[in-house]
């Protein structure tokens, strides 16, 4: 999505977390957030979620990304 919005010359604000991905020197995108000319915004953020007490580790690992599209 961020090179999507990239692409279309939307000036995109990241928030990152320093946290394990599955890849390598890559951050996770903790939230995401973009508007166009027109009015239209986007907001996505991460909410983590499960039961992760037998690996606490990983609590903030899975989630969802949840979408809100605002338009005029």
């Amino acid at each position: 999505m961020h090179d999507c919005l990239k692409s279309q010359h939307i000036a995109v604000q990241l928030v990152l977390v320093d946290q394990y991905t599955g890849i390598r020197k890559r951050k996770k995108i903790s939230r995401l957030s973009a508007s166009w000319k027109d009015g239209t915004r986007i907001d996505v953020r991460f909410e983590p979620g499960g039961d992760y007490s037998d690996q606490p580790e990983f609590k903030d690992y899975w989630g969802a990304y949840r979408v809100v599209v605002w338009s005029p």
